[in-house]
């Protein structure tokens, strides 16, 4: 039996490009919702292949940029006028001994993985219905 429990849902999936966020994301279109991705390769997870890619694509190059995250709140509400789920995926490490990490480093990790996901849901949050 082929349930869609996302039949009709607008979906947002940060990180949506490869690894988990992918997975998730083509979860989501067996699922029935209609997909939004942001990530740092627009091409990869983005392309419409049958039913288990995500329709729309929304290319975030700079994980670390707040502006980045927030630029697909206008496509989504021109293209759809809501979202139903925000999937905040998308994150970044750097791994190395502990040593050589600078402030830099630090900073740039914060700002994409804690700074990121606070935006993202910031500004997503006017477009998602009240039940949501």
């Amino acid at each position: 039996m082929n349930v869609r429990k996302l039949e009709g849902k607008i979906a947002l999936v940060t990180g949506g490009t490869a690894g988990i966020g992918l997975a998730t994301a083509q979860r989501f279109v067996k699922e029935g919702a209609d997909i939004f991705v942001t990530g740092r390769d627009s091409r990869a997870g983005c392309s419409r292949e049958a039913s288990e890619r995500p329709r729309h694509g929304v290319k975030s190059p700079t994980l670390e940029n707040s502006m980045t995250w927030t630029s697909f709140s206008p496509e989504i509400k021109r293209e759809k006028g809501r979202l139903d789920i925000v999937y905040a995926n998308a994150a970044a490490a750097a791994f190395a001994p502990i040593a050589p990490i600078t402030k830099s480093t630090s900073i740039r990790t914060f700002d994409t993985n804690v700074k990121g996901t606070l935006f993202t849901v910031q500004k997503a949050l006017p477009l998602v219905p009240d039940g949501g």
